[in-house]
């Protein structure tokens, strides 16, 4: 663009041409990422042991089974992809309304309760849930 420019200063002229230029480059990038490697390797117990140096947790159950369905489904179920999370995230301040008005509406006066029965007021901080205190002489041993 800079070659351009000196060239012939109309290029810059051109309307919106840094966003077709940035839209272009985001396309190219997306694009890019969707080529696969040709060099890797698909091992799914050797991505198993990677996950588990991280996350320290497998079920006897998924050793010497990383490829099939069934630990993939249950894996899934312990971890969430990042895609989902952000838009349960991201949608959440939408449906939660909803969930609270049409599926909640019959047991508030329980959740108002709640909040009387256990809320506690914490010097420095502020009105917090008595369990947050972590008392076991008060709630018990669960």
């Amino acid at each position: 663009l800079v070659v351009l420019t000196v060239i012939d200063e109309d290029v810059l002229a051109v309307e919106h041409i840094f966003t077709v230029l940035t839209i272009s480059g985001l396309i190219v990038t997306g694009c890019r990422v969707l080529i696969p490697d040709e060099h890797l390797i698909y091992c799914p117990e050797i991505l198993m042991r990677t996950i588990l140096a991280h996350i320290h947790y497998m079920p006897d159950s998924w050793k010497g089974n990383a490829h099939r369905q069934n630990v993939r489904d249950e894996f899934s179920l312990l971890f969430q992809y990042k895609v989902a999370y952000l838009l349960e995230e991201l949608f959440s301040p939408l449906i939660t309304p909803f969930i609270l008005c049409f599926s909640l509406r019959h047991q508030s006066l329980q959740i108002v309760d709640f909040f009387r029965n256990f809320t506690v007021d914490v010097a420095g901080v502020g009105d917090v849930c008595s369990f947050a205190q972590m008392d076991i002489k008060k709630h018990g041993n669960p």
